[in-house]
C-alpha cells in the first residue's frame, strides 16, 4: 500500500529507496487468534532487482498485541539468498489492519 517502504543499503553505506513494485511478498503460512483474526505469520520475499530471495518465519505465530486495537507485531528469523549467497538473519514485522 501507500505506506510500504523500503531501503536497500550497500556495505558501502550508499542507499537507495525499494518502490513497493519492486517486492514481491507471498503469505506461506497465517496464525488464527482465539477471537478468530486471521494473520498472516509467514512469509516470502523477493526482490528480484538485488537478487534478494528470504524467507521470513516468526519465532512464534502468537505475537498478537490487544491494546486500544489489536495488531501483530514481533521477532521474525530470515533465511534465503542475496545474489546467490546464503544469508540468515533476524528481524521483526508489524501487521495492522486485521
Amino acid at each position: 500500500d501507500k505506506f510500504s517502504s523500503g531501503t536497500f543499503i550497500n556495505p558501502d553505506g550508499n542507499y537507495e529507496r525499494i518502490k513497493p513494485e519492486e517486492i514481491k511478498i507471498s503469505v506461506t503460512d497465517f496464525w488464527i487468534s482465539p477471537d478468530g483474526r486471521r494473520y498472516p505469520a509467514g512469509w516470502i520475499m523477493i526482490i528480484p532487482k538485488h537478487s534478494i530471495n528470504i524467507k521470513i518465519t516468526p519465532y512464534i505465530k502468537n505475537q498478537e498485541h490487544k491494546l486500544s486495537f489489536r495488531y501483530w507485531e514481533g521477532a521474525v528469523l530470515l533465511s534465503g539468498k542475496f545474489n546467490g549467497r546464503s544469508l540468515s538473519g533476524k528481524g521483526y514485522v508489524e501487521l495492522t489492519g486485521y
